[in-house]
């Protein structure tokens, strides 16, 4: 009871009060529990983790990536392996502030940070309230800026006829990049 901290490798748990059973290496944390490793801070009302094979369960919980701008919080964050998690009742936001502007809910997300995340039924909501519905979705959850293909425009105009734009993105450094267009209209063409 009190402050109290179980540290292995290159992670953390914190908690007001923990039960931890060195044969099975299960913890049973409640109080302001904070879990912490080299990717993301893990905040909760109470968890059930095993720092053997560093999984567990976290309620009322909210996760942010020290890497990117990634933001979850959800009714219950079970964390299946390294950097997999899967969701109940949860808000994800890249937005900063501490009322994000927009987020997407969702009942179930499954979240591979630095690869992707998936959901059923989301909704993309803007200031708390839902202005899209998706009954699958899936995103990317990267932490790092990759070069690529961007997403290309397909579209028809009265003057230019059939258009098809694609953009190229080329993450040069750090904070620089570039991104190249290339638009081919039916009436004008390249």
């Amino acid at each position: 009871k009190g402050s109290v901290t179980i540290a292995k490798e290159d992670a953390k748990i914190t908690a007001s009060r923990m039960t931890y059973n060195e044969r099975t290496f299960e913890v049973f944390a409640e109080g302001d529990v904070i879990y912490e490793d080299g990717e993301i801070i893990l905040k909760g009302d109470s968890a059930e983790y095993n720092t053997d094979k560093k999984t567990g369960v976290f309620y009322n919980a909210k996760i942010f990536s020290k890497k990117s701008s990634f933001r979850v919080a959800s009714k219950a964050i079970e964390k299946r392996a390294e950097n997999e998690y899967v969701l109940t009742d949860a808000s994800i936001t890249t937005c900063e502030s501490a009322q994000p502007e927009w987020c997407f809910r969702g009942k179930n997300f499954d979240v591979i940070i630095g690869d992707r995340l998936k959901g059923r039924n989301v909704t993309f909501n803007i200031k708390g309230h839902p202005v899209l519905y998706t009954p699958f979705l899936w995103a990317p959850a990267i932490t790092e800026r990759k070069t690529g293909l961007l997403t290309p425009i397909i579209g028809y105009s009265g003057q230019k006829g059939f258009f098809y734009g694609q953009s190229f993105f080329w993450a040069i450094a750090e904070d620089k990049d570039a991104t190249i267009t290339l638009d081919w209209y039916l009436k004008m063409g390249l």
